[in-house]
């Protein structure tokens, strides 16, 4: 356990009133958590205190780019606060600059957009990792670059010893912040298991491009890529089957229309699956489409 969160904090005169109330959103009191001695230490705020409090000096800076490299910038931040106010910040940040799909859940279709368009889970997987795992001994701050092809998560110190790349993406885990990442643990954005890796390469299994990983001996960086159109083709998943055709179908026989989401759970798959297979119905000429409100609903091409 690196010994930087149990050391007596340099800053004293701390507040915590963004902590307060995020974390009474998860059932957690801040006064019973201060009082535990990962937090203080004969009478004195650790650095633990610190990272959760309004005045830690550790910041994320954002920056969105207007093309493909660094050049001409489109928008940037620098947020500071709380770990827990920067990681709210922080996703603010990019879905202001970007749009933002839930592909487990309710969302828009996925088409070609004028700004990049990237999945929630692994953005807050890499958010959660380079706040919890962080080299909080470097005086540098996390960085997320957001390009028209990808999303960058820039976080200060390298990787465990003898733990390799290979090992992360499955599954292997080691802290560098014991408490921190206990705290995450307990409200439930981390897991603990080492699911978090696996869990965003999952994600983008539907995809023709994955996340990958960089690390030097300070500092790691993950990339997430632009997902907009670059979802699996039927034929990359092999031909469209009829038992997907007869299901909606049937389906509409007593239904006036179908979306991705009642789709998704007729197929037993995700909502961006199933909007796949409907879009290849629509280009058979099998169904035609319309919009109720912003949802996109399919419905018999008769």
């Amino acid at each position: 356990m690196d010994a930087f969160e149990l050391q007596v904090s340099q800053k004293q005169d701390l507040t915590f009133n963004f902590s307060k109330v995020f974390l009474k959103k998860y059932g957690v009191d801040i006064d019973n958590l201060l009082k535990k001695p990962e937090f203080l230490q004969n009478g004195a705020f650790t650095n633990l205190s610190l990272l959760i409090s309004d005045q830690c000096p550790y910041t994320i800076k954002c920056i969105c780019f207007t093309s493909f490299s660094k050049g001409a910038i489109e928008n940037k931040k620098i947020i500071a606060g709380s770990i827990f106010e920067q990681l709210n910040k922080a996703l603010g940040f990019i879905r202001s600059n970007s749009i933002i799909v839930s592909l487990s859940g309710t969302s828009d279709e996925i088409t070609d957009e004028d700004k990049p368009v990237f999945s929630l889970k692994p953005i807050m997987e890499g958010l959660v990792n380079a706040i919890m795992h962080r080299d909080y001994n470097l005086n540098s701050s996390i960085f997320i670059n957001i390009f028209m092809d990808r999303l960058e998560i820039v976080s200060p110190g390298g990787m465990p010893k003898n733990i390799t790349k290979e090992d992360i993406i499955n599954g292997v885990c080691e802290t560098r912040n014991d408490n921190l990442a206990q705290l995450f643990i307990t409200i439930g954005l981390a897991s603990g298991f080492g699911l978090g890796i696996p869990s965003m390469m999952n994600e983008y299994s539907i995809f023709t491009t994955r996340p990958s990983f960089n690390t030097t001996e300070n500092g790691f960086k993950i990339v997430l890529p632009n997902v907009s159109a670059k979802i699996k083709a039927p034929s990359a998943m092999g031909d469209l089957p009829d038992e997907h055709i007869n299901i909606v179908m049937d389906y509409l026989s007593k239904n006036p229309y179908v979306a991705k989401e009642e789709a998704a759970e007729l197929f037993g798959t995700q909502p961006a699956r199933a909007y796949v297979i409907l879009e290849e119905m629509l280009k058979k000429g099998i169904l035609k489409a319309a919009k109720k409100g912003k949802k996109k609903i399919y419905s018999k091409n008769i």
